[in-house]
Parts: structure tokens; sequence; C-alpha cells
């Protein structure tokens, strides 16, 4: 089940449209009709799908509002998300310092 999430989520995130939704979210929550005002070439159609989307993984939650509905980021998937990026962390450090010793030696001859 956890592995399915994490699936989804990285789907959902490898679109730039859902990522905005993502970035709108974290700083407060929104209605459809609010997200709608931040993509102007991109249907209310194309938003709603795109909230079942990131819905579906987990990565936002709704709740009624009246007639709305009112969307906010979930948190918890990006903690696994996270982890697993930082299993790689290693493999960044290592080519970090390769470039820096090479910089160093790039600045010593000169």
């Amino acid at each position: 089940m956890v592995e399915t999430i994490q699936n989804d989520a990285f789907f959902a995130l490898g679109d730039p449209t859902r990522r905005k939704i993502l970035e709108l979210l974290v700083l407060s929550e929104h209605s459809i009709a609010s997200l709608c005002t931040y993509f102007e070439h991109v249907s209310r159609t194309a938003v709603v799908k795109h909230l079942g989307v990131l819905k579906k993984a987990k990565l936002v939650q709704s709740r009624k509002q009246g007639r709305e509905s009112v969307y906010s980021i979930n948190g918890e998937p990006f903690e696994g998300i996270a982890d697993w990026i930082q299993t790689f962390e290693p493999f960044w450090n290592e080519k970090l310092d390769s470039l820096e010793d090479y910089l160093q030696s790039m600045k010593e001859n000169e």
C-alpha cells in the first residue's frame, strides 16, 4: 500500500501544473475557483482533474465549506518522499566533493 501511494505521489509530482497547485496549497487553503485564478490557460475541468490526481496520491485533502470544496496540503506523504530522496544524498555529496576538488585544483593551477 505504501509503495502504491509513493508511486502515485511521484506520478502526481511529475506534472508542472500539479506542482504549482501544491506550491499554492502550501501557502494556504484554496477552493477550486480560487485555484483557477492562478491558471490562465488551464480550464476549471483540468484543475479539478489535477486535484483528483493529487487527492488519489494523498498529497492533498479536501473539506466542504458551504457548496465548495476547499483543498489543503497533506504533509504526511511528503515525509516518505523526502526519506526516499535522502537515500541519494551520499551520491550527490560525493559528486559535489569531486567538483570542489576539481575547482580547487583549477584555482591552484592558475
